[in-house]
C-alpha cells in the first residue's frame, strides 16, 4: 500500500480559466477540489488541494500542468503497508477484547467490579474508535492521491511586462536614434546661422 502526494506550481495567464481548466481536467479523471482558495482581486494567486484516484495520480499531473507554464514539481510516495497491517491488527485485538468484557459484565453482579468492567469497557471503546478512525483515514490516503495546485497570474504578467520593455539591445538602438537625431537638429541650425553671421 502506497499513498502519493505532490506540489505544483503553475504560472498562468487568466487565474480563473486556469483554475476552471484544471478541476475540469481533474473531474475527468474522477477526482475533485477538496480545497480551494482563490484571491481575484488582490495577488492573483490560487491555491487548489485535489483528490484525485491513486490510478489517476499521474495523468491527473500531466493535464494539470498543461494547464499553465509548469514552474516546479514534487512528488513524494511512501508505503505504509505495515502501518496498515498494524491498525487492522489493534482493531480486531480491541474488538476481540471488548466483546469478552461484554462477557464478563453481563455475568456478574458486584457493584465494584460492574464499575470497574464498564470504566475498562469503556476505555478500550474509545481507543477502538480512534483506531479505526486512523485506519479509515490512511485508507483513504491510500486510494485518493492529493495534489496541491498554486496558479499564479501576477508573475506572469509581470513576465509579459518585462518582455514588452525595451532590453538593453533596444536602448542601444534607441540611444543611436536620438544622436542621430540630435547631430541632423545641430546640423541645421548650423547651416542657417553661419550666413547671418
Amino acid at each position: 500500500l502506497q499513498t502519493f502526494t505532490a506540489t505544483v506550481d503553475l504560472g498562468v495567464e487568466q487565474l480563473e480559466d486556469a483554475v476552471a481548466d484544471a478541476a475540469a481536467a481533474v473531474e475527468a479523471l474522477g477526482g475533485f477540489a477538496a480545497e480551494e482558495e482563490v484571491d481575484l482581486a488582490g495577488s492573483e494567486r490560487a491555491t487548489v488541494v485535489y483528490r484525485v484516484p491513486a490510478a489517476e495520480f499521474r495523468p491527473a499531473l500531466d493535464a494539470i500542468g498543461d494547464v499553465g507554464a509548469l514552474r516546479r514539481q514534487s512528488i513524494e510516495s511512501e508505503d505504509v503497508t505495515a502501518q496498515y497491517s498494524d491498525l487492522e491488527a489493534r482493531v480486531t485485538t480491541l474488538r476481540t477484547s471488548i466483546t469478552r468484557l461484554q462477557g464478563f459484565l453481563s455475568e456478574t453482579t458486584d457493584v465494584n467490579q460492574i464499575a470497574s468492567l464498564e470504566s475498562e469497557l469503556t476505555r478500550r471503546e474509545a481507543e477502538l474508535e480512534s483506531i479505526e478512525s486512523q485506519r479509515r483515514v490512511l485508507a483513504d490516503q491510500v486510494s485518493l492521491s492529493t495534489i496541491t495546485v498554486t496558479f499564479d497570474a501576477a508573475r506572469e504578467s509581470e513576465r509579459v511586462a518585462d518582455e514588452d520593455r525595451p532590453g538593453f539591445r533596444g536602448g542601444l538602438d534607441a540611444g543611436q536614434d536620438a544622436a542621430l537625431a540630435l547631430v541632423a537638429v545641430v546640423t541645421a541650425t548650423a547651416g542657417f546661422v553661419l550666413p547671418l553671421l
